[in-house]
């Protein structure tokens, strides 16, 4: 690679004044460098790996390390192939910003499908066109009432094959867990009551397994993500 130097000497004015920011990067540093493909993913795994134990996530007091939520990852993987997940397959992410929408953006990454993220204040027919124009089969959701109903309703509208459902509580410190559940637990959706629970695969049970997933085979051309 040319360094900064070596660049501006065969760059020109042109150059210069065409990408005046070149002139802040530090020495050493090609504006044009390559980077060898690799699985988006890979990005999560090298994380752990560098910072096992520091935090990864902090969320309304609780945190959870790099290592918590790459293991997380791992068995999320697994679960969402054991419900069919693969190459072209479209996982919906129907999540505010929560660790759990970390864990399940890399799970289905590891699993080999493509993540279609869907705005939690949309209303349900911007739900539904979008599940419908996305293919999306699985949506991954919490148990807060106003999720929750949502997807419900595109279970109703036979919109989905299944939902995965993680507990909003779990996120948070116990102390806070216990207040959720004795205050406000209206605000929690009583996931045993749908009608389609049989379409409805709780996260505990969806991670309740020893994370080796199997490696996908994907191509540079898959779909990472649809935004």
């Amino acid at each position: 690679m040319a360094s900064k130097a070596n660049r501006a000497s065969t760059d020109g004015p042109q150059e210069a004044g065409s990408r005046p920011w070149l002139s802040a990067y530090p020495a050493g540093l090609a504006w044009d460098q390559g980077f060898a493909p690799t699985l988006v993913h890979t990005l999560l795994d090298e994380a752990v790996g560098a910072y096992g134990e520091r935090t990864c996530t902090y969320f309304l007091g609780k945190r959870l390390s790099y290592a918590e939520i790459g293991a997380a990852s791992d068995r999320a993987a697994k679960g969402l192939q054991a419900l069919g997940v693969g190459e072209g397959v479209k996982v919906g992410l129907l999540l505010p910003n929560t660790p759990t929408f970390v864990i399940f953006y890399f799970a289905v990454l590891k699993a080999g499908g493509t993540v279609v993220n869907f705005n939690p204040l949309y209303s349900l027919d911007e739900i539904e066109f979008q599940i419908r124009d996305s293919d999306t089969k699985i949506m991954v959701t919490l148990d807060l009432a106003l999720l929750f109903e949502k997807v419900d309703a595109m279970l109703e509208r036979g919109a989905l094959e299944k939902a995965v459902v993680a507990k909003f509580t779990s996120l948070l410190p116990l102390v806070k867990a216990v207040g959720l559940k004795l205050t406000r637990r209206t605000k929690i959706a009583r996931i045993g009551a749908s009608r389609f629970r049989h379409q409805i695969v709780r996260e505990k049970d969806l991670l309740a397994n020893d994370g080796r997933f199997d490696t996908p085979v994907v191509t540079p051309d898959s779909i990472v993500v649809l935004q």
